[in-house]
């Protein structure tokens, strides 16, 4: 893929896909029971599982298109997992960080600030993550000023 042909890129939509084992890494100990998981079902297609029951408004399988953006020949199938297919960067901050190079780009806006409406856990998460791409990130207020006031 090729870098952007512009210095001073700000990434303003850079997703990340959460671990398939958030839930049971951040829940507390005494919810990890009832926590949402990914599991397979009798088919082999991955499903999520809320309180140890599949989730059914999300297809079995299409977890793994979560990662798939763009690419319109993905589908669901046993061999299609959420966590082996998650683009370059998506889940990963040392990944992310060499991503952000090849592309050019600079700055980051803050996801954790964004996020702050999620439930706490993903938000530990989101913080985790972005720590270790502090020196990317550029506070939404930040990116006021500097899109406003040069």
């Amino acid at each position: 893929m090729a870098t952007m042909p512009t210095a001073g890129i700000i990434d303003g939509d850079g997703h990340v896909l959460e671990p398939a084992t958030l839930w049971l890494d951040y829940l507390e100990p005494a919810m990890r029971e009832r926590a949402i998981r990914v599991t397979k079902n009798d088919a082999g297609l991955e499903v999520l599982e809320i309180d140890g029951a599949p989730f059914t408004r999300l297809s079995a399988g299409s977890l793994a298109l979560l990662g798939a953006m763009g690419d319109e020949t993905a589908r669901p199938g046993p061999d299609r997992l959420y966590m082996e297919t998650m683009p370059f960067g998506a889940g990963d901050p040392a990944q992310r960080l060499q991503w952000l190079d090849q592309q050019g780009i600079e700055r980051l806006v803050d996801l954790v600030e964004v996020a702050s409406h999620l439930p706490v856990l993903i938000v530990e998460f989101l913080a985790g993550f972005t720590e270790a791409l502090r020196h990317h990130f550029l506070r939404v207020e930040q990116l006021a000023r500097t899109l406003y006031f040069p």
